[in-house]
C-alpha cells in the first residue's frame, strides 16, 4: 500500500511538473503571428498589391511591374538601442523570366520603417526603393548589377530605400522554388551586429549566413512599422508571407519556435 500511495504521489508530482513547465514554455513577445487568416486586415495594413489569400500575405502575384507593402498595424517601439529580434516564413512560387520558367524576379524584403502608408518601386526596387528612414532585409532572387548585386540568390542589408545592399551574402539554396523557407533576423544594439540566417526547415542556424557591424541607433528612430514588401519587373514570380515573429529588443538566442511557443504580449 505504501509503495502504492508513494506511486501515485511521484505521478501526480510529474504531472504538476509537466503542467508548470508547460505554462512556463509561452513566451511573451512584442508580436506573435503564426499565420494570417482571411479578414485579418485587423493586424495587417496593406499597400499596393498586397492582399491576404490563403492562410498568409500575398504580397504580389506572378505578373509584371508590381509593388506591395504590407505592415503589422500597431507601430512599435524599439529599444534604446534599437535591438529586435524576427522570424517569419516565406514562399516564392510561379517563376517565369522570359521563356525561363526555373527564373523569377525580384525578391522580398522585411523592412523597419516609420510611414505604415509608405511603399516603393517594382522591379530591383523589391517595394522598398525611395522609402526613407528604413532598414530592409533583402531576399533577393535576380542579379541587378546596376545595384551591385552579388548573385540571383541572395540576402541583402539595405538603408533608407537605397536597393544598393551595405552588405549581402549568397544564399547556398534556391529560395524560389515553390518551397517554404524560413527567415531570422537579429539585431543586438549593444555591440552594433545584424544577423540574417536563412534555412529550408524550423531548425535555426547557429551560425548566421550574413553578420555585419551597423549602428542602427543613428539610422532609425525609435518608433517604427514592421512588415514585408516585394516586387516584380519584367521577370516575374508569387511572393507570399506565412507567419511572423517580431520582439522590440533582441532575443540572446533569437526566436526558436522549434523549441518555444511565443504568444503576443499585452499593450
Amino acid at each position: 500500500m505504501l509503495r502504492s500511495v508513494r506511486a501515485i504521489i511521484v505521478a501526480v508530482s510529474v504531472a504538476l511538473t509537466g503542467a508548470t513547465s508547460a505554462a512556463q514554455a509561452d513566451v511573451e513577445i512584442t508580436a506573435a503571428i503564426p499565420d494570417f487568416n482571411e479578414g485579418e486586415d485587423t493586424i495587417v495594413y496593406t499597400n499596393g498589391d498586397a492582399t491576404i489569400s490563403r492562410g498568409g500575405i500575398r504580397l504580389t502575384e506572378p505578373r509584371g511591374t508590381l509593388y506591395a507593402t504590407a505592415y503589422y498595424k500597431l507601430p512599435i517601439t524599439l529599444s534604446t538601442h534599437r535591438s529586435f529580434s524576427a522570424y517569419f516564413t516565406f514562399r516564392m512560387t510561379n517563376t517565369q523570366c522570359g521563356t525561363k520558367t526555373d527564373a523569377g524576379a525580384d525578391g522580398l524584403a522585411f523592412i523597419i520603417q516609420p510611414d505604415i502608408t509608405a511603399f516603393g518601386s517594382h522591379g530591383g526596387g523589391i517595394g522598398y526603393e525611395k522609402i526613407p528612414n528604413s532598414l530592409a532585409i533583402e531576399f533577393d532572387t535576380h542579379q541587378n548589377v546596376g545595384f551591385h548585386d552579388p548573385a540571383k540568390n541572395h540576402v541583402g542589408i539595405s538603408l533608407h530605400g537605397d536597393p544598393t545592399s551595405v552588405a549581402t551574402a549568397e544564399i547556398p539554396f534556391t529560395i524560389n522554388n515553390g518551397e517554404i523557407h524560413h527567415a531570422w533576423i537579429d539585431y543586438d544594439g549593444k555591440d552594433d551586429t545584424l544577423e540574417i540566417r536563412v534555412a529550408s526547415n524550423s531548425q535555426r542556424p547557429s551560425s548566421p549566413l550574413l553578420s555585419h557591424k551597423i549602428d542602427l541607433e543613428k539610422e532609425l528612430t525609435s518608433e517604427q512599422f514592421v512588415g514585408f514588401s516585394a516586387g516584380t519587373g519584367t521577370c516575374i514570380q508569387q511572393h507570399e508571407v506565412f507567419s511572423m515573429f517580431f520582439n522590440a529588443d533582441n532575443m540572446p538566442h533569437g526566436l526558436d519556435t522549434a523549441s518555444e511557443t511565443y504568444v503576443t504580449a499585452n499593450r
